[in-house]
């Protein structure tokens, strides 16, 4: 079979334009020429790709999927081309990363797996971007993002997952709370407390699994401030008003201020945080962190 690229410029062009003369206008071509050009591509891949008559072009089923992978094809290349023509001209290249908490690359696990990218890309430049869930997922979806650090569940968003690690949740107490003494919080010591959340559309369905069991302790649910600064949010809990979750490994980087943080008897729930990415896409850097998660998944799971 011998598809070439130009051939799937030429029928995304038809696809999208869904007329042979605008779409031989946009690329260039004459309008004959064009239709020779998708019904050789037709022939090679032994499919009917578009149905046309003296007035209208459609898409076939077929057609409709080919059109979503010849888009992903033409995306990489151009983004390939972008890659060598910045190493060429001796920019970096750049692994823009979102976190939904910038605390997570002082953590042991993520130096481990960043020191692996740098180990095997040392021209890359790594940039990192603090992002709500929501919005992080949208960035990766935009290009904003070259990849994101998050706990799913994330929504429907077609994007690759590769998980790094299963995270328990804890509760961030005012240090005077009756419980903070204890090593476990039971629930029944929480009845009445307020859980301070973040806005729902942030990460809807984390949001909803925390409402659900807050209500299953006698929570009750209460806005917190639209801010991800972890400081801002323990001051809110150091000041009485209301108690917080934190995933462990961020818990870990804030002793002090006030607060304590302490599990919940029969727990809160786990997440499983990892690397969200647009799966066609294949840059060296983004490539190399991908490696190191699995690497450091690899470790865990044989130690």
């Amino acid at each position: 079979m011998a598809v070439e690229l130009r051939q799937l410029r030429y029928f995304v062009a038809v696809a999208e334009e869904l007329h042979f003369g605008r779409a031989a206008t946009r690329v260039f071509l004459t309008q004959p020429s064009l239709s020779y050009q998708v019904a050789r591509l037709e022939t090679e891949l032994g499919v009917k790709l578009l149905t046309r008559d003296r007035r209208t072009v459609a898409l076939t089923e077929v057609g409709r999927t080919f059109l979503h992978e010849a888009r992903l094809t033409l995306t990489q290349l151009e983004r390939a081309v972008d890659v060598i023509r910045l190493y060429r001209q001796g920019e970096p290249i750049r692994l823009k990363l979102g976190f939904v908490a910038l605390e997570y690359l002082t953590t042991e696990v993520m130096r481990g797996v960043l020191g692996a990218v740098r180990a095997t890309q040392p021209e890359a430049k790594i940039e990192f971007h603090e992002l709500f869930l929501a919005p992080q997922v949208q960035a990766v979806l935009r290009d904003e993002l070259d990849a994101g650090v998050l706990h799913r569940p994330f929504g429907t968003a077609p994007l690759a997952f590769e998980p790094l690690l299963w995270e328990s949740f804890v509760l961030a107490l005012p240090e005077h709370h009756p419980s903070a003494g204890k090593e476990v919080v039971d629930a029944a010591s929480l009845q009445g407390e307020r859980l301070l959340l973040y806005p729902r559309e942030q990460a809807p369905e984390i949001y909803d699994r925390w409402e659900a069991r807050a209500r299953e302790m006698g929570m009750r649910v209460a806005g917190a401030p639209d801010v991800l600064q972890v400081q801002a949010m323990l001051a809110q809990v150091a000041a009485g008003q209301g108690v917080v979750a934190y995933p462990s490994l961020v818990a870990a980087r804030y002793p002090g201020l006030g607060v304590v943080f302490k599990p919940v008897e029969g727990g809160v729930f786990d997440l499983e945080l990892g690397v969200v990415w647009k799966a066609h896409r294949q840059s060296p850097p983004l490539q190399a962190l991908l490696t190191a998660v699995r690497g450091f998944r690899h470790e865990v799971s044989s130690g």
